[in-house]
């Protein structure tokens, strides 16, 4: 019911570079003149073979890379799961050197929805100064939506030191309505 295929073609069809790294670490000279690195939602295959052969944890050596690329100004897009805990991935650890975590929440709205109370009609932020991330988005719908917490107290890794810093940075793009389940 999706493709990252499709959505790279969609993005080259706007002039846009995509390339997909399919082996080996993602080090530093990987990263090297990309933009934004897109991370889809690691698994363990259990729950989804998306890592054929792989494993769904980042190395040491992988979360440093990353952590790097974003501080020299590099875009970071990182896919999770509402059931995130049970993917087996590290994702958070890597999330938390930029104050935000994946929850394990799915959320539902009973009142709020269009075919079911998984289709989660959020409530989007645009800003009243500055740049609008969302600029012509009027409304944006979610399958199956989960929660993000930006709130050391509900983290499921302890943040590093350096987090405190980086919690500035953090812009709440969409909420989840207050009849939701998860509101806000």
């Amino acid at each position: 019911d999706s493709s990252y295929a499709l959505a790279a073609d969609a993005l080259r069809k706007h002039d846009l570079a995509v390339a997909a790294h399919e082996a080996g670490t993602l080090s530093g000279a990987v990263l090297e003149g990309a933009d934004v690195l897109v991370l889809a939602p690691p698994s363990d295959a259990a729950w989804e073979k998306v890592v054929p052969g792989g494993s769904p944890k980042l190395t040491g050596e992988e979360l440093a890379a990353i952590e790097a690329f974003v501080h020299a100004g590099g875009g970071l897009i990182v896919l999770g799961e509402s059931e995130q805990a049970k993917y087996g991935d590290n994702l958070n650890e890597l999330l938390a050197t930029f104050g935000i975590q994946i929850a394990n929440d799915t959320v539902s709205d009973y009142q709020r929805h269009r075919s079911s109370p998984h289709w989660v009609l959020a409530d989007l932020e645009h800003p009243e100064d500055g740049v609008d991330l969302l600029a012509r988005v009027h409304e944006a719908c979610f399958y199956r939506a989960g929660t993000l917490a930006v709130a050391e107290d509900t983290w499921d890794v302890t943040p590093p030191a350096s987090s405190e810093a980086d919690m500035r940075d953090v812009i709440v793009l969409a909420r989840a309505s207050a009849t939701s389940s998860a509101p806000g």
